[in-house]
């Protein structure tokens, strides 16, 4: 019998450390977003070796108080650095192994936490780094056909004929698009397990969003990986390896 197995499944994580000053917003829209809002009518910032100090007209102004510490508070103060952090999961070996000869479904899964103290809260995205992602020196699987580009299909399904790779995002912030109404994904506020199947692309996807502080315990993304091939799908024997870029950004 003449298997081959899907491993080594190399995950890149890059993880952006935000460390720029970011306040909660008191109004936005698609094109800007105000930090703060004030009523004064004056101010400028003084400074020595020993201290820095900001002083307006029309309201208390303190920022940065000096060398030996910070207090943010009143006019042109905003609040603390931003940070982001990730955990970083090792390589996923999936499994079992598949039969060359009769085909068969290999998963695996990863998982990332992410951390920030952003008030506008953090994006994570996903890509491939080819098409197709899942492939060896001597064949390739197919990247999941879906219904509707960008959108994850509801079921799984695989051909006799065929070999398909894709996965699927579980965790309380992921995008709307991985959730469903138990029939359809990209709609409802379901996240049924095992549900919603999507194909891995060169382009960036964003898995999970969220507009809000989550520190300190963070959220994590659970992304369940597949592979399968249909009995007579003909691939050959040998090792299949896919990399994907993990990019998390504080918003």
């Amino acid at each position: 019998m003449f298997n081959f197995i899907t491993r080594n499944f190399s995950l890149i994580v890059f993880c952006l450390l935000m460390a720029g000053p970011v306040g909660a917003y008191v109004a936005s829209s698609p094109n800007y977003r105000l930090q703060a809002d004030s009523v004064n009518f004056g101010g400028s910032m003084s400074s020595s070796t020993n201290y820095k100090m900001e002083d307006t007209l029309g309201e208390i102004g303190t920022g940065t108080s000096s060398d030996a510490y910070n207090l943010h508070a009143g006019y042109q103060a905003m609040s603390e650095d931003v940070y982001l952090t990730v955990s970083s999961p090792s390589d996923v070996t999936l499994s079992p192994a598949i039969d060359a000869s009769g085909g068969g479904t290999s998963d695996g899964t990863a998982v990332w936490t992410i951390t920030t103290n952003s008030p506008a809260g953090y994006s994570l995205t996903l890509s491939a780094d080819a098409s197709p992602a899942l492939r060896s020196a001597g064949g390739s699987f197919t990247d999941l056909p879906v219904t509707v580009a960008g959108t994850p299909d509801f079921s799984w399904s695989v051909p006799t004929n065929q070999a398909y790779f894709g996965y699927t995002a579980e965790g309380s912030d992921v995008a709307t698009s991985f959730l469903d109404n138990g029939t359809t994904c990209g709609t409802g506020a379901l996240e049924t397990t095992d549900r919603c199947w999507l194909n891995f692309s060169t382009s960036a996807k964003t898995i999970s969003l969220r507009n809000s502080n989550n520190n300190p315990s963070g959220t994590a993304t659970t992304i369940k990986l597949r592979a399968q091939a249909g009995a007579s799908s003909g691939l050959s024997g040998g090792t299949y390896q896919a990399v994907v870029s993990i990019i998390a950004i504080a918003l």
